[in-house]
């Protein structure tokens, strides 16, 4: 059964036969005048095996032949290509059977550069068809000049058969190596399908994960300072008409907590993207995220970085980056610490990097649906999707520590 077109390799790959036996006539052309005149392989013979594997070409390289015949282009190519060796064999007709005999030996290897395309392109059946077709032409042609008695149980027909098991034991074995090709093709196909679906999928929840990081971001900052802003300017309405002389208090205390909302917001929009880090460096990007963390906090902090960073992939320093800034700012929002240590250490594969801090602590078994919590859930979430080891160790009234690995595969 024919494939609806032929694969896009195939066309070049049986051009390049045609050159391969347009170069071997040619070679057998220049040997002429060296062999005696009495050679069974005339010139003759030669030019229209040569003019058939160009016309061949020529048949392989129209592009209008190939849009004209459609899917029986390859078809007709390969019953060109047989013209050669059948075209030789009718020549041939009417020598000494002996003779005959020997020059029907040298058609196996004309045979074999089409059993390879149709080995390549077509289903085992053609195969079969191939094997015993030419075969069965062959004994049809030799019958028209010779006794059926002379040929019929002969070394010439035993040779027919021999030929005929041995394209049909090769072209089969080459069938099962292209179609175990083909099924690799197929799998490693279908696994970058997956993987592309993967990676989409990975993507989504990578955004997801951001737009809810940004809701409790804008939760903690812009809509605390809005609902504080809103009570107090409530109160101060109220308090106008009835004491004056109180909203005077209320409106500083309303201004205060306006310019920490509008500060604690910047940091918020701050957080949503990494521009010190492509800027100035993980190394300098953590110790400015470590000093403003200290600063807010009017924590001492032992910060114990290496003057120069090993190189690391992008997302790596990203998710460096990143849990140190959740670990420092769930410190500097929560902790109420005294001291604040900031530590980047490396092996020969490995990255570690400790933010521990002598707060209040907190306990990491509650379920609680705060912001830390959910800012916990993230780092954990980033360090899996890059294969990291992430270890967040706390309890109540002693401190916090937050360990992060990662290590290079070989």
């Amino acid at each position: 059964m024919k494939r609806p077109c032929p694969e896009p390799e195939v066309l070049p790959a049986f051009r390049l036969l045609a050159v391969l036996v347009l170069g071997l006539l040619a070679l057998d052309a220049l040997a002429l005048p060296f062999k005696p005149h009495h050679d069974l392989h005339p010139l003759f013979h030669l030019a229209v095996m040569a003019g058939t594997m160009i016309a061949l070409l020529a048949w392989l390289t129209w592009h209008r032949a190939a849009v004209r015949a459609g899917r029986w282009h390859l078809p007709l190519a390969i019953a060109l290509f047989l013209v050669a060796p059948f075209a030789s064999e009718i020549m041939e007709l009417g020598h000494p059977f002996p003779e005959y005999t020997a020059l029907a030996r040298e058609r196996l290897l004309l045979l074999f550069p089409p059993l390879l395309i149709v080995a390549w392109q077509y289903r085992p059946r053609a195969i079969v068809l191939f094997a015993l077709g030419t075969a069965a032409l062959d004994l049809a042609l030799t019958s028209l000049a010779y006794p059926a008695a002379l040929w019929l149980c002969s070394e010439y027909s035993g040779g027919v058969a021999l030929r005929a098991l041995v394209l049909l034991a090769c072209g089969l074995l080459l069938s099962r190596l292209v179609a175990a090709q083909r099924d690799r093709q197929n799998e490693l196909r279908d696994a970058n399908a997956r993987l592309a679906r993967y990676a989409a999928t990975l993507e989504q929840l990578a955004v997801a994960r951001e737009r809810t990081r940004l809701a409790w971001e804008l939760h903690d900052t812009a809509a605390q300072a809005l609902s504080g802003l809103a009570v107090q300017l409530e109160a101060a309405r109220t308090l106008a008409a009835t004491a004056p002389e109180q909203v005077a208090p209320l409106l500083e205390r309303a201004l205060a907590a306006t310019r920490e909302g509008l500060g604690e917001t910047r940091r918020a929009i701050q957080a949503l993207h990494a521009e010190p880090l492509a800027r100035e460096g993980l190394i300098r990007a953590l110790r400015q995220l470590a000093e403003a963390a200290a600063g807010r906090l009017g924590a001492a902090l032992a910060c114990q970085l290496p003057s120069q960073a090993a190189e690391l992939p992008a997302e790596v320093e990203a998710l460096y980056f990143r849990v140190a800034q959740e670990a420092l700012e769930n410190a500097a929002r929560h902790s109420r610490a005294g001291q604040l240590s900031v530590t980047l250490s490396r092996t020969d594969n490995s990255i570690t990097m400790t933010i521990a801090d002598n707060g209040i602590g907190f306990d990491t078994s509650a379920t609680d649906p705060a912001a830390t919590r959910f800012g916990i859930q993230h780092m954990h979430e980033r360090a899996e999707l890059l294969g990291a080891k992430l270890e967040i160790a706390s309890r109540p009234n002693a401190g916090c520590l937050v360990r992060l690995e990662w290590e290079a595969r070989a």
